[in-house]
């Protein structure tokens, strides 16, 4: 199941020898797997702080025992795309779907480097898909506002007031105080607009 910044808040509580104890603790008892998605989770706990260096280590720890964690990968890509290296970026994200088609946000990670290129178009497909894997497949307590509010965001540069302000109340009805479930660079772009597209010469096609 995709990992979104309220299951991380909750699993937060729940892994608390793991945060800040010698390695040996967490590999204690555990078979591979599991370990190589404690330390996945461990990434995306660094990595909604902008520690991407600790979330970096954490990622390749977990990849060590488990090479395609798609849990892993996606931190990757994550951090590929807000270092805008966006070729790396879109190639992780691809991989990630290639081992778990259903990981809404590995497509969401694409739709947001077409929307950093000005592809608005092919955003709006990938944050539509989005949106439309993480109804069928959340269940209610899991639901993610992140791909509603980045569809809210697309129309709104579309100018699709109406359609815009519907995905924002969507976003709403999920968790009212969603700010806090959005990490700070999204949040940033999402409520201040994306930075000036990048040059031509970074785009690549999907």
């Amino acid at each position: 199941k995709p990992l979104c910044p309220s299951e991380l808040q909750a699993l937060e509580k729940k892994l608390p020898l793991a945060i800040g104890q010698p390695e040996g603790a967490i590999l204690k008892g555990k078979i591979k797997k599991d370990t190589a998605m404690i330390f996945a989770l461990l990434g995306t706990l660094y990595l909604y702080q902008q520690d991407f260096d600790r979330a970096k280590e954490n990622y390749e720890k977990s990849l060590s025992f488990s090479p395609f964690n798609p849990h892993a990968l996606w931190g990757k890509g994550e951090i590929y795309f807000y270092q805008k290296n966006y070729p790396l970026a879109r190639r992780t994200f691809q991989k990630v779907i290639t081992i778990r088609p259903m990981m809404d946000r590995a497509l969401l990670g694409l739709g947001k480097i077409a929307a950093r290129q000005g592809n608005y178009q092919k955003a709006l497909e990938k944050f539509q898909k989005a949106v439309e894997i993480g109804e069928k497949w959340r269940i209610k307590a899991y639901k993610d506002p992140a791909p509603y509010l980045w569809l809210s965001w697309i129309y709104q540069k579309m100018g699709l007031k109406e359609k815009a302000e519907d995905y924002r109340k969507k976003a709403e009805a999920i968790t009212p105080d969603w700010q806090k479930f959005v990490w700070d660079e999204e949040l940033k772009e999402l409520t201040k607009g994306f930075p000036s597209n990048e040059p031509a010469n970074q785009r690549e096609d999907e």
